[in-house]
C-alpha cells in the first residue's frame, strides 16, 4: 500500500501570472488572479476567459516555483521511488494549454521530473467549481485502492475541505490537508 501525493499548481508549486478575464455582454473586462478566481461569484451577464490560463508560452516564461513547496514536492518524488504503490500526481483547476510540451518543460526547466508526474487538468470537468471537479478527480484516484494516506498540498482552503470530504468514502485512508500560505509556507496538516 502507498501514499498519494497531490499538489496545486498556482500559487502553490508557481508563482504565476496569468489572469482569469471576467467578461460581459458590454465587453468589460476585469482581471481576477488565481487566489481572486476562486472566490469570484459571476454576475448574471459575465463569463469566465481563461485564455491566460492555456497559454503555455506565459506559463513557461514568468511561472516561478515557490521554494519551500517545491523542494516538498521533489522530496515527495524521491520517496515514490521506494514504493512503487505511492504516487505524486498534480492536480489544477486549469484545463487543456496551447503547447502541452512547453507547459511540461517549464517544470522540467525548474528541476522538477515531470516525466514521473501526471498532471489531472480539473478544468476540463464539468463541474460545480473547481473544488468540485478537482474532487471527482482525487475520488477516482484513491478508488484504486493502492494507497493508505494521501497528502494535499493547495493554496485554497475550498479544494482542502472538498478533499477532506472524501474521509466519509474512504474510511481506511488517512487524509492530510496542507493549507500552502501567499508566501509558500506550508502550515501544519489537517488530518482525518
Amino acid at each position: 500500500m502507498g501514499i498519494l501525493y497531490i499538489f496545486d499548481i498556482d500559487d502553490t508549486l508557481f508563482r504565476t501570472t496569468a489572469t482569469v478575464k471576467v467578461r460581459d455582454n458590454c465587453n468589460n473586462i476585469k482581471f481576477l488572479t488565481s487566489s481572486e478566481y476562486n472566490s469570484y461569484e459571476l454576475q448574471l451577464d459575465e463569463y469566465f476567459d481563461y485564455s491566460e490560463f492555456r497559454d503555455a508560452d506565459l506559463f513557461h516564461n514568468t511561472s516561478e516555483p515557490i521554494h519551500a513547496i517545491w523542494k516538498t514536492a521533489q522530496d515527495a518524488l524521491h520517496l515514490v521511488s521506494y514504493n512503487p504503490a505511492s504516487n505524486v500526481v498534480i492536480v489544477t483547476a486549469r484545463s487543456d494549454f496551447d503547447d502541452k510540451l512547453l507547459f511540461l518543460n517549464t517544470f522540467e526547466k525548474h528541476g522538477l521530473d515531470i516525466s514521473r508526474i501526471h498532471v489531472f487538468r480539473a478544468g476540463n470537468i464539468n463541474a460545480q467549481n473547481s473544488a468540485e471537479a478537482k474532487k471527482i478527480i482525487i475520488r477516482k484516484l484513491l478508488t484504486t485502492g493502492s494507497f493508505v494516506s494521501t497528502h494535499l498540498f493547495d493554496d485554497h482552503v475550498a479544494n482542502l475541505h472538498a478533499f477532506l470530504s472524501l474521509k466519509s468514502e474512504f474510511p481506511d485512508i488517512i487524509f492530510h490537508a496542507f493549507p500552502v500560505c501567499p508566501l509558500g509556507n506550508i502550515m501544519p496538516p489537517i488530518i482525518v
